[in-house]
């Protein structure tokens, strides 16, 4: 597949009448309540944030219903919580709202303590055995950016290997009572996955298939545990040796009993993978199909990771990095989005911010490998009510 050229004029060109109305009839929240689910998902991290907060969640025309609904859809319910219930704050949302937002957040603490729990045993296993693994996305995010007080969502447990590894690490996951397998949520069962589901995995060999096991918790009666082969998928023009990613793996810390701790990439390469994760859930319309698409919490995860690690980050070195890896396209994709929506400079300040084509940004993937488009902006594309309304489907093959 051809890369996408590059942008030779930095102006953002204007979008049709038409375009802009689609946008915006597909926009289903307010700018204060969106601004309030903007500052849970990139951290509130200052003084003047903390007062805007506080102000907004005061205002008395605030659609508390509209601010539920996004947060629960933007993943980022449990930051709610967690900022509700801080001291000082008792009182200035409704106490029904308050309550029950406790009660999600206790859920949420007794499931991140569960998980790593879990993902201990299960990296303390593999490294016994010899096999390079990496925890990723929310296990480690949950812990070095949010505190570990259970407001960043965990889904499931994410790890990186070698695909070389696929077999032991099935065989060790099964002497630890999981399987190979999906939740039903509507009736709580575990299905085994299909001879369908099974030749997928072989043919995208991105992902070993989900495994799950039935846990005795009433609070969290099932754990999912992911294993990543690949920092894109098996398709794209995008691949990262994961060998380079495993073979300098930093050493995470987690909360908790004392002297616990749990191999993870280093900060150059866990920022690309969050950055990558982001862009492959954005790029391919799949994750649309299965609710799982682009959302603020993957675009907070990116936004705080760069803040905190900005020092490592904004350096030669990463940039050379980048430009080895041959992955300044979908990175600056990621970045320049996230600077337009959010008002940042993360692209400029990597000199990414003319890798990419405007044709490129609006561009994605179908599950089939035919190209996509998207009108309007990333920023219309959150807020829409229905997203594919602002889907176009186009004939050509994909770049991505």
């Amino acid at each position: 597949m051809s890369a996408p050229g590059l942008q030779t004029n930095r102006a953002r060109p204007e979008e049709t009448l038409g375009e802009r109305m689609s946008a915006a009839s597909s926009r289903a929240i307010g700018s204060s309540e969106w601004r309030v689910l903007e500052l849970l998902a990139l951290g509130i991290s200052s003084e003047s944030d903390a007062a805007e907060f506080d102000a907004l969640i005061a205002l008395p025309g605030l659609g508390w219903g509209e601010v539920l609904d996004n947060a629960i859809r933007h993943k980022v319910l449990h930051l709610l919580a967690d900022q509700l219930t801080q001291p000082g704050r008792s009182g200035i949302a409704h106490a029904m709202i308050c309550e029950h937002l406790r009660e999600t957040l206790r859920v949420s603490q007794r499931r991140a303590v569960i998980y790593r729990d879990t993902a201990y045993e299960i990296a303390s296993r593999l490294e016994k055995r010899g096999i390079p693994v990496a925890c990723t996305k929310g296990i480690v995010l949950e812990s070095s950016l949010y505190g570990g007080n259970g407001s960043r969502f965990l889904g499931d447990i994410d790890f990186m290997i070698d695909a070389r590894h696929g077999e032991e690490v099935t065989e060790t996951l099964a002497t630890m009572g999981f399987r190979n397998g999906y939740l039903d949520r509507a009736s709580g069962k575990i299905n085994s996955l299909t001879r369908r589901d099974l030749i997928a995995y072989r043919l995208n060999p991105d992902h070993l298939p989900p495994f799950i096991r039935e846990f005795e918790d009433p609070v969290v009666p099932h754990i999912h545990v992911d294993f990543a082969c690949s920092f894109t998928w098996t398709t794209s023009s995008y691949q990262l040796p994961v060998v380079r990613g495993l073979a300098n793996l930093a050493t995470l810390k987690l909360p908790g009993p004392e002297g616990r701790t749990v191999p993870a990439l280093n900060t150059a390469f866990l920022f690309i993978f969050t950055v990558l994760h982001l862009f492959r859930e954005a790029y391919v319309s799949t994750w649309l199909d299965l609710g799982q698409d682009v959302n603020l919490m993957k675009f907070g995860d990116v936004v705080r990771s760069w803040r905190k690690w900005r020092s490592e980050l904004a350096t030669d070195a990463f940039r050379q990095l980048l430009e080895e890896l041959a992955i300044d396209q979908p990175v600056g994709w990621v970045l320049v989005h996230t600077d337009r929506t959010f008002g940042l400079d993360i692209a400029r300040t990597l000199g990414l911010e003319n890798s990419v084509s405007e044709e490129f940004l609006k561009s994605g993937a179908s599950r089939s490998g035919q190209e996509i488009r998207w009108r309007g902006t990333m920023l219309d594309r959150l807020q829409a009510a229905n997203r594919r309304e602002l889907l176009v489907q186009n004939a050509g093959k994909a770049s991505g």
